[in-house]
C-alpha cells in the first residue's frame, strides 16, 4: 500500500479560495481601499483586509455581505473582541 501525503487544502477548498481572492479584490476596489469602519486609508501603500463578521466556514467564506474591509489594527481589535465573547 502506497502512502500518500495528506493534502493541506482540499480540491473543493482550493477552488473556493480562487473565487475568494477574486471577491476580496473586488470588495477592495469597491471601497477604494479604505476602511469601511473608519474611512481611513492604510499606510505605506498597503491594502485593507477582509474581516468575516460571522466566521468563514462553508458558504460564509464567499458571502460578500458577511465581509467588512478593515485596516490591520482595526482587524486585530475585531479579532480580539470576538475571541473574548
Amino acid at each position: 500500500m502506497k502512502r500518500t501525503p495528506i493534502r493541506r487544502v482540499s480540491d473543493k477548498r482550493a477552488a473556493q479560495l480562487i473565487e475568494y481572492h477574486a471577491l476580496v479584490e473586488k470588495l477592495r476596489s469597491l471601497c477604494n481601499n479604505r476602511s469601511e469602519l473608519s474611512g481611513k486609508s492604510p499606510l505605506w501603500g498597503r491594502n485593507v483586509e477582509p474581516h468575516h463578521i460571522d466566521h468563514r466556514e462553508n458558504k460564509r467564506l464567499l458571502n460578500p455581505f458577511g465581509i467588512i474591509m478593515l485596516l490591520r489594527w482595526e482587524h486585530t481589535i475585531e479579532q480580539q473582541f470576538h475571541q473574548e465573547v
